[in-house]
């Protein structure tokens, strides 16, 4: 088991793929430390709820973040995909980032969130630059 976990985090790190979980009743957050490097936070420093977390998002993007975490959490079966742009607080680079994840249930049963996320900005950036300008 520690081998396999062992590759599992090295897949991550070499992808940049972050892992999160959040229980769903106190909406405390538990993060991979690639995780607290897409956000660019240090553990004592990051958010420890979703409320938190939230309040860190672009504002335009709160309100969308919001509704796919709670229409995952209602449905309990509904995949969470959502993306939402992220001032990283280290360097205060905007970046997009995709969560996905799904609830599932911890060993005493209680429901939690959990999932993956993923640094898009350069397929973004890319998909903005094939954009026709406009004038």
């Amino acid at each position: 088991m520690a081998r396999s976990e062992a590759r599992l985090r090295l897949a991550q790190e070499a992808a940049g793929i972050g892992f999160w979980e959040c229980d769903i009743a106190s909406q405390a957050l538990s993060w991979s430390p690639e995780q607290y490097s897409l956000h660019g936070f240090v553990p004592p420093d990051a958010p420890s709820t979703f409320g938190q977390w939230l309040d860190l998002a672009e504002p335009g993007d709160r309100l969308a973040a919001m509704a796919a975490g709670e229409a995952s959490q209602l449905s309990g079966a509904s995949p969470l995909h959502m993306e939402f742009r992220f001032r990283r607080a280290s360097d205060g680079a905007l970046r997009w980032l995709t969560s996905l994840g799904r609830v599932t249930a911890d060993d005493a049963g209680r429901p939690r969130l959990i999932g993956v996320t993923l640094d898009v900005t350069g397929q973004r950036r890319a998909e903005e630059d094939l954009r026709p300008s406009a004038g």
